[in-house]
């Protein structure tokens, strides 16, 4: 029997939603490029789609155990699919990354963004940035999609939070523009957001180098080993009472403080690619 707290007769689908805002998100994250899938850009939505879902089991299959001659050889319709997908991604990221570098080249400030970063540090060549960019993109999404989905469970499952969480969104969308201080002016979403990372980290494992040897839970690690955490061990207990906003007030604050700090150290050290 399934369970009466899933309201089979009222479900909202939101699974297309959630695909879309957090492709734009990580979009504009990585490369302050808002892709408006969410707004209708079908094209890029499939080819994403089409590169991430790669068919069926034997699709899988396939993919990962023929030889890569057989497959240029007798490709599938899925391949020529995932192919066409790949190629579409791939130049709509290149044209971000070439005017970015053009901007680079002509001391134009850029954005402060995976991209920008990746630019300023002057470690790599076009072709990596690409790729880079590309790879950033779909870590992005994924997590940005499993925070988001948790996010919004939990706030469909606590309607008292709503009304407020309504008002301050409203309130903040009439700016014209989103800056760094957004943390400031939304502390219930930032809240809401935190405590979701908390209880849900859409990264699972954190890795950690071990400062001496030590031994947990009878296993020995020997120093400069690395450790997998897991996150969500600290996840257990919901705190959702109603100081959820002030509990996370000073965090908001300080998350502004350093991001703003790491603005501004980054301005010093940036220098034009020879």
């Amino acid at each position: 029997m399934p369970s009466p707290e899933l309201h089979f007769n009222n479900v909202v689908d939101v699974k297309p939603w959630m695909s879309r805002i957090s492709l734009d998100v990580a979009g504009n994250f990585i490369l302050s490029h808002d892709f408006q899938t969410i707004h209708g850009n079908q094209e890029f939505y499939n080819a994403w789609h089409s590169n991430e879902k790669r068919g069926t089991f034997s699709q899988f299959t396939w993919q990962g155990l023929s030889l890569e001659w057989i497959k240029r050889l007798f490709p599938t319709p899925q391949d020529k699919q995932i192919t066409s997908a790949g190629i579409y991604i791939r130049n709509a990221v290149s044209r971000i990354v070439d005017e970015r570098l053009r901007q680079y080249k002509r001391l134009d400030k850029i954005p402060e963004d995976v991209l920008g970063q990746m630019i300023t540090m002057g470690e790599s060549t076009r072709e990596e940035y690409i790729e880079q960019a590309v790879f950033a993109i779909g870590v992005a999404f994924d997590t940005i999609a499993n925070l988001l989905s948790c996010a919004l469970y939990h706030i469909a499952k606590r309607p008292v939070l709503q009304p407020t969480l309504r008002a301050e969104i409203r309130h903040a969308g009439e700016r014209s523009s989103v800056s760094g201080d957004i943390y400031r002016r939304m502390p219930a979403l930032t809240a809401i957001i935190l405590e979701a990372s908390r209880l849900h980290p859409p990264i699972p494992v954190t890795i950690r180098k071990v400062v001496r040897n030590t031994r947990i839970k009878g296993t020995f690690n020997a120093a400069h080993w690395g450790v997998a955490a897991t996150l969500s061990s600290s996840g257990h207990m919901m705190l959702w009472e109603a100081t959820l906003t002030e509990r996370y007030y000073k965090t908001a604050d300080t998350l502004v403080d350093k991001l703003a700090q790491t603005k501004a150290n980054q301005s010093l050290h940036q220098k034009p690619q020879s």
